[in-house]
């Protein structure tokens, strides 16, 4: 009588959907400030150096 109900179906998924969900739900999320932050860098290291606008900008930011 109660084997019905223990008997519970479980939807089944590939692993690699599974992945993928595991994946979005824990991806880091950055604020706008760190993703300034990141932008900057990258153009620091392209440039070899940060151009004087760049550097007023995040002194006054």
């Amino acid at each position: 009588m109660e084997e019905a109900t223990m008997t519970k179906e479980v939807p089944t998924q590939s692993a690699e959907k599974f992945i993928a969900d595991v994946r979005r739900k824990t991806r880091r999320k950055f604020s706008s400030e760190e993703k300034i932050r990141i932008v900057l860098e990258g153009m620091k290291r392209e440039m070899g150096g940060v151009p004087k606008a760049v550097e007023i900008v995040v002194a006054f930011g």
